[in-house]
């Protein structure tokens, strides 16, 4: 089989080198521009604040990927296709999947954000998303509401009956949890230890993590050291001026009250995460019995 009868061209010498020098600044010039829009549909959808068109942007990068995918293809159905007919067969499958399903996903991910809210995928996806940030802060508050009961208006749900209910008012759920976290927070704020805070941050700088991590992890073990700390019965950390204020909020925003309200429950959902770990049980540990020495020598200077 020819080069030039399998991709449908010219077979005829004289036309054949034209011919496959046009196919080959066909695919470089696709793969170029599928290149390009993989890098600014990824770089955007980062900053996009609308779910849906986030959803798109990032399903155009996908679906260009699928592109490249096929450019990849087609270069290598060229080079094999003198071969043998099984491998013009099977690197025409490829060709043709990568090709429909390219499409297919950049048709969709480029037209999702103005169909999508007409049939009500907006309101869909922010009840997922709703249901998702429930269950990220859920932890956080769990450990919370063991000490301190009196942060919940309202008993806990449990049960299929309680998932239904969560699902149904997903969105004021989110906003209750996050609520009664930061009265756990303010309710704690005693027995914040700085102490605590610093020991923390040595052992997360130690540990290698990144800026953000760093944080969310001393922010972890400040309460989880604050709860063990009431639960124990101990006395408030210090002098109130010495007691450390949470949250600390991502290290790009100069404080708390920086944070809106989608980005407070990312930043909680973050801590939640990080003192789920065993690291963080670890830190809690070592610094909740070194804290008493720590502020002795504080208290001394």
């Amino acid at each position: 089989m020819n080069t030039t009868e399998y991709d449908g061209g010219p077979s005829h010498p004289p036309f054949q080198i034209a011919y496959l020098a046009y196919l080959f600044v066909y695919l470089a010039y696709l793969g170029w521009s599928l290149t390009q829009v993989v890098v600014l549909a990824n770089r955007y959808a980062a900053i996009a604040h609308r779910p849906l068109l986030r959803f798109g942007l990032r399903m155009t990068t996908v679906g260009s990927l699928w592109g490249l995918a096929y450019v990849a293809a087609k270069l290598v159905a060229i080079a094999l296709a003198n071969r043998s007919a099984d491998w013009a067969l099977i690197t025409d499958a490829v060709v043709v999947l990568a090709f429909s399903t390219s499409i297919l996903l950049v048709l969709i991910g480029s037209t999702v954000p103005s169909w999508g809210p007409r049939v009500g995928l907006d309101r869909l996806w922010a009840g997922a998303a709703a249901v998702r940030d429930y269950y990220r802060l859920y932890p956080l508050w769990a450990r919370i509401h063991a000490v301190l009961p009196e942060i919940a208006l309202l008993p806990p749900p449990s049960g299929v009956r309680g998932a239904l209910s969560i699902a149904r008012d997903a969105s004021l759920r989110r906003v209750r949890i996050t609520v009664e976290i930061l009265d756990g927070y303010a309710t704690l704020r005693p027995w914040m230890s700085a102490s605590v805070a610093a020991h923390a941050h040595d052992a997360a700088q130690k540990a290698g993590l990144f800026s953000d991590q760093q944080t969310a992890m001393v922010e972890a073990v400040v309460i989880g050291a604050a709860l063990a700390s009431r639960l124990d019965g101990a006395p408030p950390a210090g002098e109130a001026g010495e007691a450390i204020a949470l949250p600390l909020g991502p290290s790009r925003d100069s404080a708390a009250g920086d944070l809106d309200a989608a980005d407070q429950v990312t930043w909680l959902a973050q801590v939640a995460r990080a003192m789920e770990s065993p690291m963080a049980a670890e830190i809690i540990t070592r610094a909740t019995s070194e804290a008493p020495s720590l502020d002795t020598q504080s208290s001394e200077r």
